[in-house]
């Protein structure tokens, strides 16, 4: 059994925390699009350097999941990745029966 938490600045997430029974820890940052996309909202709401900006950081309530430190890990980061549509390289996910969509380069 694993517990892990979720940082992210508002909802989206940013980095994963996860220890194990076996006291094994894995601290993985989301991939890079996560906090490219921070920063464009950032920038966009003039928070960028604000310490609005660095309150709106916070860890979700720690949560338990079967697995290893790793292992809970990378399931947490690619279900986070396909809520937000994306693989972890970015791409789009296909959506929709629209496979068109999954090359990141159309619109959905």
């Amino acid at each position: 059994m694993a517990r892990y938490k979720v940082l992210a600045w508002r909802a989206i997430p940013t980095q994963i925390h996860v220890t194990d029974d076996t006291g094994a820890v894995v601290k993985r940052p989301m991939p890079k699009w996560f906090m490219q996309e921070v920063s464009r909202v950032t920038m966009r709401e003039g928070l960028a350097g604000t310490d609005d900006y660095l309150e709106a950081f916070a860890w979700t309530a720690p949560l338990e999941r079967a697995g290893t430190a790793t292992e809970v890990a990378e399931a947490i980061s690619a279900e986070l990745c396909a809520k937000f549509g994306r693989t972890a390289e970015g791409r789009r996910i296909a959506t929709s029966g629209n496979p068109a969509a999954a090359d990141g380069d159309r619109e959905a």
